[in-house]
C-alpha cells in the first residue's frame, strides 16, 4: 500500500563560508527517497548559499536542459526544499505564503551548521504548479 505521508526530511549542511558542503532530502515516513537524495549534489556543493537562493527554477532547468517533466519536477522539488532550508537557516523565511520548510534543529558541528527540517512537498507542489517552469499545468 502506498505511503500516504508526503513530508520529506532535508538536511543541509554549510561551513563556515557559508558554502553547501552536503544536502539530503529522504522520505520523512520510511527515509527513502524519490529519485536521489541528493539528486542536485554536483550542482549545489561548495556554492554559496546566496548563489543558491538567487537561482529562479525557470534559469535551473534551462541550464539543466533535462527532456522529461517527471526530472524536471524532481529537481526543481529538490531546489525549491534546499532554498527554502537556507531561508530558514538565514531567519529569511518571510514570503506571504506558508513555508514548506519545519525547522527540526540547528546543531553546530566544529565550523559547520547543520539543519534538520521536515519538508511538506505539498507546499513545493505547489510552489512548482505556480512558477510553471516544468510545464506543470495549473
Amino acid at each position: 500500500m502506498p505511503c500516504t505521508d508526503i513530508t520529506e526530511i532535508l538536511q543541509i549542511e554549510l561551513d563556515s563560508d557559508d558554502r553547501l558542503v552536503y544536502y539530503a532530502l529522504h522520505k520523512g515516513s520510511c527515509g527513502g527517497s524519490v529519485g536521489k537524495p541528493s539528486l542536485l549534489k554536483r550542482w549545489v556543493r561548495e556554492r554559496p548559499a546566496r548563489d543558491i537562493l538567487a537561482n529562479r527554477p525557470e534559469e535551473f532547468l534551462r541550464r539543466l536542459n533535462l527532456r522529461s517533466d517527471t526530472w524536471e519536477f524532481l529537481h526543481l522539488k529538490h531546489l525549491l526544499a534546499i532554498q527554502s532550508g537556507l531561508r530558514a537557516l538565514q531567519g529569511d523565511d518571510t514570503r506571504e505564503t506558508a513555508s514548506p520548510c519545519e525547522v527540526h534543529s540547528v546543531e553546530h558541528i566544529g565550523d559547520r551548521v547543520r539543519l534538520t527540517a521536515a519538508i511538506r512537498i505539498d507546499l513545493i507542489t505547489e510552489a512548482i504548479r505556480a512558477c510553471n517552469a516544468c510545464g506543470a499545468e495549473q
